[in-house]
């Protein structure tokens, strides 16, 4: 995870199979952290091919922003799902997250930066081809983040 960190972060672009090693990485992590039985769930789309690229940190942000705010609680139905998925050449990757009132441990008066400083990059990075919608439950928070790669 270090050298990926280290190494890729000058890159414009890096294999997308990188991207997602890195998350099933950072989620391994997360399961040491929370148990084997904790509820996250990582589908990937298995058709993707070596020489797609994206530019680096765009995924992970969406995954980490999941662990942040809906499974770092107490409650044994916190979870995490994310999946995957390329079709022709668009990306979909599809995080949601279970929410829960704020923990003890949650309070602060910062607000997050890590959803605004993502959309701004893929207003950089892709213009008019990239989209990024959130839907808000009782139950979960779920955001959908599309980019067209060709």
């Amino acid at each position: 995870m270090m050298r990926y960190l280290t190494d890729e972060t000058h890159l414009t672009k890096v294999p997308l199979h990188k991207e997602l090693d890195f998350i099933q990485k950072y989620i391994a992590i997360e399961k040491i952290r929370f148990g084997e039985d904790a509820h996250i769930t990582l589908i990937i789309d298995n058709t993707i091919e070596d020489s797609i690229l994206i530019a680096p940190f765009l995924l992970i942000t969406l995954v980490e922003n999941a662990f942040k705010h809906g499974f770092y609680t107490n409650s044994k139905d916190a979870f995490v799902k994310i999946q995957v998925t390329l079709k022709h050449d668009k990306l979909l990757c599809i995080v949601e997250n279970s929410v829960f009132d704020k923990q003890h441990f949650q309070e602060t008066n910062r607000k997050g930066k890590g959803l605004e400083n993502l959309q701004q990059r893929l207003q950089l990075l892709y213009p008019k081809r990239s989209s990024m919608e959130v839907t808000t439950t009782e139950k979960s928070y779920v955001t959908q983040l599309k980019i067209i790669l060709s």
